[in-house]
This record gives structure tokens, C-alpha cells and sequence, in this order.
């Protein structure tokens, strides 16, 4: 069993670092060094994840780290915050960042909860819906600002979401290398 689980770590381990190989020949480079700090989190958090979307986002961040982005984008903090993500909660910051792409004002305000869950996310139950943004704002990726509406009778609170510059250079860092995000140096 104990072999059977190791092997199973390092197949994933070195499935995230092709594919991170990939990713950086696609745009002209290769895999440079990683500083050791990042490098270690990343393989960890790669050889336990069994998803492969989540394994995806393993492979962007390896990517990045060794030569994909300016030395320094990608965090210490990073490999910890994808470790501890559930798929739906990294397909929702996903999808989330894509929205926040097309908004116009510089906030990028996202919405509200409720306009959120059913215009964008109908597919999750309330409770799913709330959870994962409740740990995608547990992680700083998200902000959340409350406020409460009064009828006559009721008051009904609300939030409405952002995502934070910390949140996007974390979604950026896990998205595959794109030519302009290349070092300037070498």
C-alpha cells in the first residue's frame, strides 16, 4: 500500500512538471531554477493532488516560478493557498477572475451573492455557493463588503465581492505563461 502511494505522488509529480515544461516551450523558454522555498511547496502540494485541474494550476505555478514570470511573482504564500483550495473552489476563482476581466470599473466589483450564484454559478446549491466563497475569502483572494437592505417589515443583509490584487496575482501566477508575462531578463 505504502509503495502503491508513493508512486501514485510521483507519477503526479512528474505529470505537473511536464506539463509545467509544456506550458514554458509552448512560449519559447525552458524550466529554469525555482528558488528552493517555492520549489519544495509546490512539488508537496503537486504529489498529493489527484485532480487534474487542480494539477493544472500545479503546473502554471511551477511554470511561473521557473521562468515564466518576473523573479519574485510567484509567492511563498501561493503553493499553500492552492493546496488548501477544493476544485469547485479554484473553477469558481477561475471563472470569478474571468468575470472580474470584463468588468469596467477599476474595483471590478463582482456582484452580489445572490446575483453571483444565479446568473454565473446555478450549478452549486446555496450552501456550496456560500462555502466556497467564504474560503476564497478565508485565503484573501476575495473581498467581501456587507450591507443591509430595509423593507418595512425586514432587514436582509447582503454582500457584494471583489477580488483583491493579491487574489488576481495569485490566479495569474496559476494560469499557464503567456508571452508577455515572460522575464525580461535572463
Amino acid at each position: 500500500m505504502l509503495n502503491g502511494m508513493l508512486c501514485a505522488q510521483m507519477h503526479n509529480v512528474i505529470k505537473v512538471c511536464e506539463w509545467a515544461t509544456e506550458m514554458l516551450n509552448k512560449v519559447g523558454i525552458e524550466l529554469g531554477p525555482v528558488p528552493l522555498k517555492v520549489l519544495k511547496p509546490i512539488l508537496d502540494g503537486a504529489a498529493l493532488e489527484e485532480d487534474e485541474e487542480i494539477q493544472e494550476l500545479w503546473a502554471a505555478l511551477l511554470a511561473n516560478a521557473g521562468g515564466g514570470a518576473e523573479p519574485g511573482t510567484v509567492s511563498p504564500a501561493y503553493p499553500a493557498i492552492l493546496r488548501q483550495l477544493s476544485p469547485n473552489d479554484a473553477k469558481v476563482m477561475r471563472a470569478l477572475f474571468e468575470i472580474a476581466k470584463t468588468k469596467a470599473s477599476p474595483e471590478r466589483e463582482l456582484g452580489g451573492t445572490i446575483e453571483l450564484h444565479l446568473e454565473h454559478f446555478p450549478a452549486y446549491t446555496d450552501l456550496e455557493f456560500m462555502d466556497i466563497m467564504a474560503s476564497l475569502h478565508h485565503h484573501s483572494l476575495i473581498e467581501r463588503h456587507e450591507f443591509v437592505t430595509e423593507t418595512a417589515s425586514t432587514k436582509i443583509g447582503e454582500h457584494t465581492f471583489r477580488i483583491i490584487h493579491f487574489g488576481g496575482r495569485f490566479i495569474r501566477a496559476c494560469e499557464p505563461p503567456k508571452r508577455s508575462d515572460l522575464r525580461t531578463h535572463r
